[in-house]
């Protein structure tokens, strides 16, 4: 699993590679970054690297969406959409098809281009703490 760039407690991220180039993305009708979501048909899917919890939790926050894209340096992927420049891996994507099911709407995500660092290792959140995956 992994966070959008647009991070809230109810974004998660499913990869479906066997047989194509798709991520899922599940998103609350809900959630603050909803309408960012809804009013872009270009994704960039960035997974953090084991030094940036600090911006998880920025982008986790009650913050505005300057202040959160003040906390990192990006640039712009091949689709349009922002791009962390430090992230572990990125996915930059093109949202093919939305489906709403319940409270949430599902992004059908067709993955334009893959950009990773091998370099350093990764960022997971569970059992409530961060914990890094190092690199080999």
């Amino acid at each position: 699993m992994g966070r959008v760039v647009e991070r809230d407690s109810l974004l998660r991220l499913s990869a479906a590679f066997a047989t194509s180039r798709l991520l899922l993305v599940c998103l609350n009708r809900g959630a603050s970054v909803y309408d960012a979501f809804r009013q872009n048909d270009s994704i960039c899917v960035n997974t953090l690297a084991d030094h940036q919890s600090d911006l998880s939790n920025l982008f986790g926050s009650k913050t505005t969406m300057e202040q959160r894209f003040a906390g990192a340096t990006w640039s712009t992927a091949v689709t349009g959409a922002p791009v962390l420049e430090e992230a572990l891996v990125s996915f930059d994507c093109t949202v093919s098809k939305r489906v709403s099911v319940g409270t949430h709407d599902i992004l059908f995500c067709e993955v334009a281009n893959v950009r990773h660092q091998d370099d350093i290792g990764g960022l997971v959140y569970f059992d409530r703490g961060y914990h890094r995956l190092k690199s080999e």
